[in-house]
């Protein structure tokens, strides 16, 4: 297995954050001794001691939880719970969970600006963002006249997902690679 970072657990978030860079570690501290054969058997030692302690975040975890600023949401069960490092996430929303919530301006602002078409919007968007779609079966194609609120659109979904979980590539690209995205 090839691993190159180590991550520690950071108690605010809930999840998992780069620690260092194992070469660039073992670079500042060997220097001028460093060769090329270190950082693969240090790796290797590090992978074996995370595995025997079973501290190993996988890369596609079996889990769909979600790291808020307050907990940890189960969004299939509705569960919400405290963080913990049992949980082996990498990445988190920085917003507190609340249930009760509403958001009158963003309604009040989707509708003034897709009026009649906040539901198709919104309903597209949570398709876009649920993981257990493999195939997906729409696209939210953004298109109007300027400053009618489509870079707001995307920012507001940016912001659900975050800039790691997304991509900006051009029709064309899609159309010549359908596995670019």
């Amino acid at each position: 297995e090839d691993v190159t970072s180590l991550y520690r657990y950071k108690r605010s978030t809930g999840t998992y954050v780069q620690q260092l860079n194992v070469g660039a570690r073992l670079a500042g501290l060997l220097g001028d001794n460093i060769s090329n054969v270190h950082t693969p058997d240090v790796e290797k030692a590090l992978v074996s001691i995370a595995h025997a302690n079973g501290r190993i975040i996988e890369s596609d975890p079996s889990t769909h939880l979600i790291a808020l600023s307050n907990g940890v949401l189960d969004p299939d069960t509705g569960v919400f719970s405290a963080h913990s490092p049992d949980h082996r996430l990498s990445t988190h929303w920085s917003v507190a969970w609340n249930p009760t919530a509403t958001c009158p301006t963003i309604m009040a602002y989707l509708e003034l600006r897709m009026p009649g078409q906040v539901d198709a919007f919104l309903d597209t968007a949570s398709r876009l963002l649920d993981r257990d779609r493999l195939a997906q079966d729409r696209v939210l194609f953004l298109f109007g006249p300027r400053r009618s609120g489509k870079s707001t659109a995307l920012s507001l979904l940016l912001e659900m997902v975050g800039a790691d979980a997304s991509t900006a590539i051009t029709l064309h690209q899609l159309a010549s690679d359908r596995f670019i995205a």
